[in-house]
């Protein structure tokens, strides 16, 4: 005989030959009732491991997106707070080409309308500038 696996639980055999009984008057009905509650034992299983998966990606989901503006030669907001994992969003709104330099992160140009995101995944202030008009200043404090 083989074995149907539905879910990771054997539920019954397949016949090969006619002399075996024939599979498809089995019922799962017919199962030892004693074997009822090790099926729903396994189900109830998967379905917790499955909630706690779910409930985990969830918990520790990707983060949020902050935008900043380069609007007039400045960053707005000229500071921000988030959180591990968020990501910021500079978008240039200048007619000019602008740039966001940090320790750990360079965008290189960003003309009109274009942006440049970065992800940060540790905690800590990071101090940031444009190396096209140095005098545009700015920070993110992640904690």
């Amino acid at each position: 005989m083989n074995t149907i696996i539905v879910l990771g639980i054997e539920i019954d055999s397949v016949p090969k030959s006619s002399n075996e009984r024939n599979f498809y008057n089995h019922s799962v009905l017919e199962l030892n009732p004693s074997s009822w509650g090790e099926i729903m034992r396994r189900k109830l299983v998967i379905l917790m491991v499955l909630f706690s998966i779910f409930l985990a990606i969830g918990c520790t989901g990707k983060g949020k997106t902050v935008d900043v503006r380069i609007h007039n030669s400045a960053f707005y907001p000229d500071s921000i707070t988030i959180s591990l994992g968020d990501t910021v969003k500079w978008t240039n709104l200048d007619s000019t080409p602008h740039t966001v330099i940090g320790t750990d992160f360079s965008s290189g140009n960003i003309s009109n309308e274009a942006s440049y995101e970065y992800t940060f995944i540790k905690a800590g202030t990071y101090n940031y500038y444009c190396s096209i008009d140095p005098s545009m200043k700015s920070v993110v404090i992640v904690k």
